[in-house]
């Protein structure tokens, strides 16, 4: 009897560390869906804010973004959140990007593919759909 509780026990802590380990995964995985609705550019602080961003499905969150500048070019990637597929802790539907001045064309990752969503004019920025 004492051998039976014991297996049972090993099988219950290896499903919640295997359902742990997939609900903290889900929040390391990129997503290629996503958009924003407005966005505003700070002359003075040199900043672009991203806001309303959302994934074009109808499942999931943006909780973060990570970015990467290429010569004039800023690359941005964007992170599901934590604790499975629609799970929404730690979302947020605005971040705020500090800009090189050297950069004058920002991308999404979007299905494998760098996507151009917004362009330098002047001192302004230019939407494009991409």
């Amino acid at each position: 009897m004492q051998n039976s509780k014991k297996i049972w026990l090993l099988i219950g802590v290896f499903l919640l560390l295997w359902y742990g380990c997939y609900f903290v995964g889900c929040g390391l995985n990129t997503t290629t869906e996503v958009w924003f609705s407005e966005y505003t550019y700070s002359q003075e602080n040199k900043s672009l804010t991203l806001k309303n961003i959302q994934i074009l499905s109808s499942i999931g969150y943006v909780r973060s973004y990570s970015s990467f500048q290429e010569e004039n070019k800023l690359f941005l990637t964007f992170y599901k959140c934590f604790w499975g597929i629609n799970s929404s802790w730690g979302a947020k539907d605005s971040f705020t990007i500090e800009l090189d001045p050297k950069i004058e064309e920002i991308y999404f990752w979007k299905w494998e593919n760098a996507t151009l969503i917004l362009e330098k004019d002047w001192e302004t920025w230019e939407r494009k759909r991409g």
